[in-house]
């Protein structure tokens, strides 16, 4: 079994992979890259929510699996992890930059219908 520190590496490598993908215009490549580094980066938010004293990494990497899931397009599962931020203690920058993506995800999920 992996550690929270051993998927959030994975997620941040994925996201450098993506990125390079994205800047070559390989769209939908980035969008798989993107959506794996999202299952890693959740997976690491939901182990290190099970411990207690656990802020501010849990809501940090909650945003962080929330931004990953918005470039790769899965708004519902963006939607998610927001909330599982903005239910704990994040800090003012997160809580702002979290609330910032929140706004960006609605209106994605707005224009493709999604919103229910």
């Amino acid at each position: 079994m992996s550690t929270a520190r051993e998927l959030h590496n994975k997620a941040m490598a994925l996201l450098q992979d993506a990125i390079i993908y994205r800047q070559a215009g390989e769209d939908c490549a980035a969008e798989d890259i993107y959506k794996n580094a999202f299952i890693a980066e959740k997976k690491a938010a939901d182990l290190v929510a099970k411990k207690e004293n656990c802020e501010p990494t849990r809501s940090i990497l909650y945003a962080s699996a929330a931004s990953l899931a918005y470039q790769a397009k899965e708004y519902k599962q963006s939607l998610n992890c927001i909330h599982k931020c903005l239910n704990g203690k994040p800090s003012a920058k997160i809580f702002k930059e979290t609330t910032t993506l929140y706004k960006e995800v609605v209106f994605k999920l707005y224009l493709t219908q999604e919103l229910t």
